[in-house]
């Protein structure tokens, strides 16, 4: 293999490429919530359906701001099999208003027994 030098802006791009490659996973990312999120009354937790990630949920006395961090991966390195996010209120929802803490908005709730299989999960979204 012959190498050439190379200098300007191919020089940056190659050096941005091989850093990329190098570096290890950044960690969670912040991201927005794509609705419906669920709630089970009988135990006060919140459900998402989604790959992966974490649900936190801030709770004040009006409102519940949920965030959801999805685990952040390189191009190709991630595989999506739907598993169900919970995070376990510590007083019942009532009549809080639920906001995405990534955009400071009202999410979509659903108050459910049972969170919804998958399938049943897509036919929702459509």
């Amino acid at each position: 293999m012959r190498l050439k030098a190379v200098s300007g802006a191919a020089a940056l791009i190659a050096a941005f490429i091989v850093s990329s490659c190098a570096q290890q996973p950044r960690g969670p990312v912040l991201s927005q919530i794509l609705p419906p999120l669920f709630y089970r009354s009988a135990d006060h937790t919140l459900h998402l359906r989604s790959c992966d990630g974490t649900l936190t949920a801030q709770e004040k006395a009006t409102e519940v701001i949920v965030r959801y961090y999805e685990d952040d991966f390189g191009p190709g390195e991630a595989s999506c099999g739907v598993r169900d996010l919970s995070v376990t209120l510590r007083a019942p929802l009532g009549s809080r208003e639920v906001l995405d803490g990534a955009t400071g908005r009202p999410v979509e709730v659903e108050d459910l027994a049972a969170p919804p299989s998958t399938a049943e999960h897509f036919a929702i979204l459509q």
